[in-house]
């Protein structure tokens, strides 16, 4: 019988569990969820730097790849622009985000069997 632990442990082991299969998802682009977070914020609206960087911020933790990185890999994949401080997705990113969003919505899809979208919510 599996000892008894406490609900943080459960949630943390929740949490590690789902990052490392959107990981494995992403990984066949060479990208991590920070990438993908940062290109679908971008696919909703523009944002400037800072603008992102903040939203983005609860989700970088000590372990995370850092947004001077995603920022400067996703420059130099040409998937996304900048310009005077103001950020947005080339073409080459707009296809991109659609292609991983196919993915995405596929994983979540497997993610969530067994619960119901009243518990999800």
């Amino acid at each position: 019988m599996e000892q008894m632990r406490p609900i943080g442990y459960w949630v943390k082991r929740l949490d590690r569990a789902l990052e490392a299969r959107f990981e494995r998802t992403l990984a066949t682009h060479a990208l991590t969820r920070r990438h993908w977070q940062v290109l679908n914020a971008l696919r909703e609206d523009v944002r400037t730097d800072g603008e992102l960087e903040r939203m983005l911020e609860p989700f970088w933790t000590e372990d995370a790849i850092s947004w001077d990185q995603v920022k400067a890999d996703l420059l130099g994949r040409g998937l996304i622009s900048m310009e005077d401080g103001v950020i947005d997705l080339t073409p080459a990113g707009v296809a991109l985000h659609g292609e991983l969003g196919k993915q995405v919505s596929d994983t979540r899809t497997v993610l969530m069997q067994g619960i119901a979208n009243e518990e999800y919510l």
